[in-house]
């Protein structure tokens, strides 16, 4: 614990839902289609009860694999494969967006 203040990182979008393509635009839908139960739908949204007994018994099998206490499937919403409206705009721009990050 600690008592250190931390200046908060200043966000470039007012809204979470800003670098979703689909909100943003309606189009994309690839975190409805990778999603491993089924919990992120177009018209219902994230179904965070489903999401999260899947979670709740999954995370078993991520600490025998992975030897540590995850919580998370790594798919939702910062997987590498899920498109961003930030690249999508670089490449509207002729610009190459950043490389993704490597996979673990």
């Amino acid at each position: 614990m600690t008592d250190l203040r931390i200046e908060q990182t200043p966000r470039p979008y007012a809204d979470h839902h800003a670098c979703c393509l689909y909100f943003a635009e309606g189009t994309c839908g690839k975190c409805a289609a990778r999603c491993p139960v089924q919990a992120i739908d177009k018209t219902t949204g994230h179904e965070k009860e489903k999401c999260r007994m899947h979670l709740a018994a999954s995370r078993h099998s991520v600490k025998e694999t992975y030897r540590f206490e995850g919580y998370g499937c790594g798919l939702f919403p910062c997987e590498t494969r899920i498109p961003v409206k930030a690249a999508r705009e670089a490449l509207e721009r002729g610009e190459l967006p950043p490389p993704p990050p490597p996979i673990a």
